[in-house]
């Protein structure tokens, strides 16, 4: 707390210019020559406990942001969150920026400006040409669903500011700035279609891959690992490569723990590659697993601007091989609705770093899976995939 005895204001924490009457902080802005101004308009109303003319939460939409992003740093920083989610929150708040502007003052917006904005954010986006972004094309509109992310992250947003007592009250959002509804989803994934993929378009793919793609693949259907937790991948996370080969993996998104027994394809595919793992491009890359080409992680944020080399490369690898559709990540869908026909759910969300429900209180008191399990659940899926195999190595 910074005061002076000339100066009725304090420095916050959050960066704000405070001032606590009757119990109460109230906020005047992190410029102190405009703060003073504010405090000697409505300290008259504030000092006889009525709210002044202006909202409370007038603050603007960029010194929340500003505060915000502040805490996202010292989230990730401390381990707490994810740089790829702090991302998320930072680019849903530019885009609301975009649209409201960086002058907007929180307690101004209505129902109906909710509503806009949730239209708004569905629009296009304009990607400059070359950028690796979206491929340097233009997202003709954005989906639902990434719409509904955008609409979780403000209202996290406005509620952690007003749990910071940063805005007097939570906006009143209306009925429509909501996220998707289940049934919306419903309807949308009967329109999608099914996203496992088959046996023969996994092995053609994995053919027209080269070594450290076909690891990654092959990690990717053994045990559902995603794109991000295997470009986080650590030689230290792998034993020695002889006998049977046990991985213990937390995953990344939510630090559950996690453990699989790698198929004796993938412990060959990931010698093969580490014969010629490409020279470490950082400091940060010189312990990583895999490596670009260039030696660099095959997921990695620059800044907003987040590359994913093993979507666009599987999808390059998917395409030579003559599948029409296909995701990396349907890997990981691909294992779990295989796995699912051993009928032991523990053992299946244990490989794929599922936390159980809250509620759970059967996963609360049991506290390891026994690797007879994991090793089932594992081998299903193995001779799942190879058994439409028509012959030859992998």
């Amino acid at each position: 707390m910074v005061e002076k005895a000339d100066f009725p204001l304090f420095l916050h924490s959050s960066g704000q210019w405070a001032k606590k009457v009757k119990g109460k902080t109230r906020y005047f802005g992190t410029v102190k020559s405009e703060a003073l101004a504010k405090w000697e308009k409505e300290n008259e109303f504030i000092q006889a406990g009525v709210d002044p003319p202006r909202y409370q939460q007038s603050v603007t939409l960029a010194e929340l942001g500003n505060v915000y992003a502040d805490f996202l740093r010292r989230q990730v920083a401390s381990g707490e969150l994810g740089e790829r989610t702090a991302s998320e929150y930072r680019r849903s708040i530019a885009r609301l920026v975009e649209i409201v502007g960086s002058d907007c003052c929180v307690g101004q917006l209505k129902p109906i400006d909710f509503g806009t904005i949730k239209e708004r954010l569905a629009e296009p986006i304009a990607v400059a040409e070359g950028s690796a972004r979206y491929g340097g094309r233009t997202v003709k509109r954005r989906a639902m669903t990434t719409v509904a992310i955008d609409v979780r992250n403000l209202r996290v947003f406005f509620n952690w500011c007003f749990n910071q007592e940063h805005i007097e009250a939570v906006p009143r959002y209306g009925s429509e700035f909501s996220p998707v509804s289940r049934k919306v989803l419903q309807r949308k994934r009967a329109k999608d279609g099914k996203k496992d993929l088959d046996a023969k378009t996994i092995l053609a793919t994995i053919q027209k891959s080269k070594p450290a793609m076909r690891a990654i693949i092959l990690l990717g259907i053994n045990a559902g690992v995603g794109n991000q937790d295997i470009a986080d991948m650590r030689l230290s996370d792998l034993p020695k490569l002889a006998g049977e080969v046990w991985v213990d993996l937390p995953r990344g998104k939510t630090g559950a723990p996690r453990r699989f027994l790698l198929w004796p394809e993938t412990v060959q595919a990931i010698k093969t590659y580490l014969v010629c793992r490409p020279k470490p491009a950082g400091a940060d890359n010189r312990t990583r697993l895999f490596l670009t080409r260039n030696g660099l992680a095959w997921v990695r944020q620059d800044g907003e601007l987040r590359t994913d080399s093993i979507g666009s490369q599987f999808a390059k690898a998917r395409k030579a091989a003559g599948a029409t559709r296909g995701a990396f990540y349907d890997l990981r869908r691909t294992f779990r609705t295989r796995a699912a026909m051993t009928r032991d759910r523990e053992a299946v969300d244990h490989v794929m770093g599922h936390l159980p429900d809250a509620s759970d209180m059967g996963a609360v008191y049991n506290q390891w899976i026994d690797d007879d399990r994991i090793r089932r659940v594992c081998d299903h899926v193995r001779a799942w995939l190879f058994a439409d195999a028509e012959g030859g190595d992998v």
